[in-house]
């Protein structure tokens, strides 16, 4: 994979980090809540690895 389509990953995986982030916080309580932030929180680490690939 190059790095235009490493970072454009890696941005889509932000942006879906992002919105289920916002929906944990303002929909959901409880261990919903808690297991929708841990998979933005993983979405989040292969998104950093990503980056380092583009930046290296």
């Amino acid at each position: 994979m190059d790095k235009e389509m490493s970072s454009l990953v890696a941005i889509l995986l932000m942006f879906i980090a992002n919105f289920t982030i916002m929906f944990a916080r303002r929909k959901l309580t409880g261990i919903p809540k808690f297991l929708v932030s841990a998979f933005a929180f993983l979405l989040l680490i292969p998104s950093f690895l990503l980056i380092l690939v583009v930046l290296l």
